[in-house]
């Protein structure tokens, strides 16, 4: 079934994170709040490696990552960022 005009279709992504190349900027929690998070040290974590609905902003912090510390794989496996 077509999705309703003006409704973005859904990507499936697969997020990784190297938390020993993060720097701690900050960019990936202010574009995807509810994908990364941080640990007591400020270092990047992963809230939800599969996220639904949140391809845009995920691609974002990866864009943003000043370390390109985040991966994001399509849900074939290819590497988008």
């Amino acid at each position: 079934m077509a999705e309703p005009p003006g409704e973005a279709v859904t990507a499936t992504v697969h997020v990784e994170v190297r938390p020993e190349t993060c720097m701690a900027s900050g960019y990936c929690i202010r574009s995807a709040p509810r994908v990364f998070g941080s640990d007591a040290d400020g270092w990047v974590t992963l809230l939800d490696a599969d996220p639904t609905g949140q391809t845009e902003q995920v691609l974002q912090a990866a864009r943003m990552c000043p370390v390109a510390a985040i991966d994001v794989f399509d849900g074939d496996g290819g590497q988008l960022s």
